[in-house]
């Protein structure tokens, strides 16, 4: 009978491991779904900054712009480590990532290369329609990427 009862009490204590396992990859799951969107809000926010002085929402500061413009091109460096990992939990993030990861990284690359770019505009004084120009690139840069690679909303 204490034979069973320690084989009953191993097979409890696998389940409950496993159990543990499964739980710890949810929610290191959830913590990379949760950082993945932290940085497309937080290109968003740069790229939003930049309309409002491009709008004459604020005062146009070609500082500001090109610290903004770096911001994005550096946001697109981090995107091939946010999404090495392929999860299992609920995201936007569509499969094709994986299955074309190269055609994946030269979207995040083309993105770093259109954030540097408007940054050295910003820097060399461009501003309006010149800089516009820089905007639409980047634009352009993440819809390359959202348009094959993100669920629609």
């Amino acid at each position: 009978m204490v034979l069973k009862d320690k084989g009953l009490f191993l097979v409890m204590a696998m389940l409950l491991a496993v159990s543990c396992a499964g739980l710890a990859n949810a929610q290191e799951d959830e913590g990379v779904v949760s950082y993945r969107q932290k940085l497309m809000v937080s290109l968003g926010t740069s790229m939003g900054s930049i309309g409002d002085m491009l709008k004459f929402k604020l005062p146009y500061d070609s500082k500001h712009v090109a610290t903004h413009a770096n911001h994005v091109s550096n946001i697109g460096k981090l995107i091939g480590d946010a999404f090495e990992k392929e999860l299992t939990a609920s995201s936007d993030a569509k499969p094709e990532i994986w299955q074309e990861w190269d055609k994946f990284i030269a979207a995040a690359d083309a993105l770093t290369k259109a954030g540097a770019e408007m940054a050295k505009a910003a820097e060399g004084g461009s501003e309006g329609a010149a800089l516009m120009k820089h905007v639409r690139a980047v634009g352009d840069a993440c819809k390359g990427c959202h348009d094959p690679y993100r669920k629609p909303q």
